[in-house]
């Protein structure tokens, strides 16, 4: 597909759509259509994530952090917040650490706070267009997570 003068595959451009789709749900359903990392912290608790899902996805941004030969930290401070992004909070910073490294004790809140950044940097213009052909992973684990998502029986 032919975005202005980008060539991106139609399958990335599609994936890309479902992520968008469904973070707008999740939103609307979990954050009163008002995101950000404190309502993410907020409503962690309240979220049953498929594991299976949450596995691949973390295993997907290990093996791009792999590319970079970065540990877990050093990606998420420069590859989730590029330059141009406002910083995550050491705390912040320390639970998408846990998350990818699948600690438990913050799997969930970091695992959407990582979803978080990859929305924040696809929608405020930190992503180059010339490199979302060579992310469509990263976004078919993200949708997966995403379409995984529902609310604690309370």
């Amino acid at each position: 597909m032919q975005i202005k003068k980008y060539k991106v595959n139609d399958s990335t451009v599609a994936e890309i759509g479902r992520f968008t789709i469904l973070w707008n749900l999740f939103e609307r359903d979990f954050c009163s259509n008002n995101c950000n990392p404190n309502k993410i912290k907020e409503v962690a608790s309240e979220i049953i994530f498929n594991d299976g899902a949450v596995k691949e996805f973390a295993n997907v941004l290990n093996k791009r952090r792999g590319w970079f030969e970065q540990n877990v930290l050093e990606y998420i401070e420069t590859e989730l917040y590029p330059i141009g992004a406002n910083s995550g909070t050491k705390n912040d910073n320390k639970m998408m650490q846990q998350f990818m490294e699948q600690n438990d004790e913050y799997k969930n809140c970091g695992c959407l706070l990582v979803i978080n950044r990859i929305r924040n940097n696809l929608l405020h213009g930190l992503k180059c267009i010339s490199d979302l052909d060579r992310q469509i992973e990263l976004f078919k684990a993200t949708n997966k997570v995403l379409e995984s998502i529902s609310r604690k029986e309370v």
